[in-house]
């Protein structure tokens, strides 16, 4: 749409915890609240750039 052309897109990271375990998937608080996180985001942001 019009008007979006300064806008950068976003995306959100949530760990579903052990792929192995069939139970493992994301809820509504990885989604909306605070997600329970297995490692440092920051490690992460530093290995991406």
């Amino acid at each position: 749409p019009a008007g979006w052309e300064g806008i950068p897109p976003i995306a959100h990271l949530v760990d579903r915890g052990d792929p192995l375990v069939r139970s493992s998937d994301i809820g509504a608080m990885e989604l909306y609240g605070t997600p329970i996180v297995g490692s440092d985001p920051f490690t992460l942001i530093e290995s991406l750039r």
